[in-house]
């Protein structure tokens, strides 16, 4: 382009028109919108178990026992997380944000929302919204996981509810003099929302369960592409990663 910008091949594909882009699920939910939400919940919940900067490592240890315990009431095979550190719920200067892939932020959103139900309290205004904000979003993904006629519209009314309620929460938590003392935003609004609402509100009525197009299949496999490429001999790499991913399929 004239501007510099960069252009993907994809527009020269002959036939290709922009009504083929699709928002993922994946990116804007499960490595998006999930990951801000469980990030601003397991920081207050940490903060809330006794949890600071200076003395994190009882309060952790606490809510690694509470998200085991939990998984375990429902059934999982395992934890999704095998332990968890301050860096994995708020980078230091940073708005909370959940740092793990994405079938981990998935699982999470089950574990901690029964956490929040059956472990934690909800005496406080704050603390209602907190858990309806989440519990909408687990309910979008369970539309997407028993797919039915009516699935397409609960999921795009329990989304919208979602975003409704965190920017709800954001704005309670947007205390001038409080947010320049901790130097972030709390519950903070991003674009993914955004575009997380196209997906839910748009593309379900038209495409149907995102799940049968979002982007895991691909993922698994260039991280299966990876795992190869690191046991291969560099000079024979891509024939070696093409015939045993042949074997492999």
């Amino acid at each position: 382009m004239q501007s510099g910008a960069f252009m993907s091949v994809l527009f020269q594909a002959p036939g290709f028109i922009a009504d083929y882009i699709t928002v993922d699920l994946m990116h804007t939910g499960d490595l998006g919108i999930v990951a801000y939400l469980l990030g601003n919940v397991l920081w207050e919940l940490f903060v809330f178990v006794g949890g600071t900067a200076t003395y994190l490592d009882s309060a952790l240890s606490t809510l690694l026992i509470m998200i085991r315990t939990s998984s375990k009431h429902l059934g999982l095979e395992r934890s999704p997380i095998g332990y968890i550190t301050l860096g994995m719920i708020k980078a230091e200067g940073k708005a909370p944000k959940f740092k793990a892939n994405a079938g981990e932020c998935r699982k999470m959103l089950q574990v901690v929302q029964f956490m929040l139900a059956n472990l934690f309290p909800r005496e406080t205004a704050h603390e209602q919204l907190r858990f309806n904000c989440l519990n909408s979003l687990h309910l979008v993904y369970l539309e997407l996981e028993a797919w039915g006629p009516a699935s397409a519209d609960r999921a795009s009314k329990l989304g919208r509810q979602h975003v409704i309620l965190y920017a709800e929460l954001g704005r309670s938590c947007l205390d001038a003099e409080e947010t320049s003392a901790r130097g972030w935003i709390a519950w903070r609004i991003y674009p993914k929302h955004h575009l997380c609402l196209h997906c839910i509100e748009e593309q379900l009525a038209l495409a149907g369960n995102p799940r049968d197009c979002w982007t895991h299949g691909d993922e698994r496999s260039i991280a299966r592409a990876v795992g190869l490429a690191e046991a291969s001999n560099p000079k024979s790499l891509h024939r070696n990663i093409i015939a045993r991913a042949r074997l492999l399929s």
